[in-house]
């Protein structure tokens, strides 16, 4: 058996181990908890209500907060491998592996049709994930988290390269095929007045479920790093692209496994802008803004 760990990879193959969670089945990063099977194009449409129920099947569907603008691959500002991404819109993404076929595919989260599409939040609320319980968990010592409702009237978020992949391992220490999905967004703060702006108060917060094989899954952040904040770090805050300066978020998750056959598995994330307001409360801890974010994930099943 080889499963390396679950980790962010580029379009290049490298492997990072920024947001590894995963060793075999034991729990890593900064809210280890026991569990035995699982670790933690130009469209130009607008989304579905983050009400999955009412999402339909993406392009058609629209969301004031949430625009589907998918490009070709494109630097991103960000250093490899968070640059460049992959680019487009993949539903699916299928191999075979030792005979057997496996298929990945994006998160349904309850839309209709083939073509799921990420789901704008305007507070986290996946009782999955559980953003809010790990976040003040982890965190809470030192950061008051106050959650804005959303994205102000004007902001949006575009959604520019979101897809399912799979191909041979990148990595020939490591044999077996790499899978996964990536999410790029960018942040448009609007022409309305009380959006936060762009610059270097505003920061992404990920938090996600992973699973493997059957039974349950576990919930933490995403960073498995020393670092002293929650805050995502390279991949997502403020950059700067060609000399205009832009607020994004990539992360291209994957896995190498050369088991046969393959267990299923999935991955759910919820990924939210947040300003750090250089502010502290009575009790002196810094006071974080939540605004909106995007629910997104996949899954790997096999084929029968």
């Amino acid at each position: 058996m080889n499963r390396t760990p679950f980790s962010s990879a580029g379009p290049d193959g490298r492997l990072t181990s920024r947001r590894s969670l995963m060793q075999g089945t034991a729990v890593l990063g900064l809210s280890a908890a026991a569990g035995t099977t699982a670790v933690p194009g130009r469209l130009g449409s607008r989304l579905g209500s983050a009400d999955p129920a009412s999402t339909g099947a993406g392009p058609g569907s629209q969301h004031k907060h949430l625009v589907l603008d998918y490009k070709p691959s494109q630097v991103t500002g960000w250093s490899p491998p968070y640059s460049p991404t992959h680019g487009g819109y993949a539903a699916t993404a299928d191999f075979t592996q030792q005979g057997k076929s496996y298929r990945v595919s994006l998160v349904h989260f309850g839309q209709k049709g083939s073509r799921p599409q990420p789901l704008y939040e305007s507070v986290p609320a996946d009782p999955v994930i559980k953003f809010k319980e790990t976040l003040n968990k982890e965190w809470g010592k030192y950061y008051t988290f106050r959650y804005q409702g959303g994205l102000p009237s004007g902001a949006w978020f575009s959604i520019e390269s979101y897809g399912a992949r799979a191909g041979a391992s990148p990595n020939r220490h490591e044999p077996g095929t790499e899978f996964g999905a990536d999410l790029y967004a960018v942040y448009h703060p609007g022409t309305h007045r009380g959006g936060p702006a762009v610059n270097s108060d505003l920061q992404f917060i990920q938090m996600l479920y992973f699973q493997i094989g059957p039974g349950t899954g576990t919930g933490d952040d995403e960073d498995d790093t020393a670092r002293a904040n929650p805050f995502t770090g390279e991949g997502g805050g403020l950059t700067s692209i060609n000399g205009n300066e832009s607020v994004s978020f990539f992360d291209s998750p994957s896995q190498i496994n050369n088991e046969n056959p393959v267990p299923p598995y999935l991955f759910k994330a919820e990924t939210f802008l947040v300003q750090d307001t250089r502010t502290k409360d009575k009790a002196g801890k810094d006071i974080v803004n939540v605004f909106g974010g995007i629910k997104w994930g996949w899954q790997l099943s096999r084929l029968a």
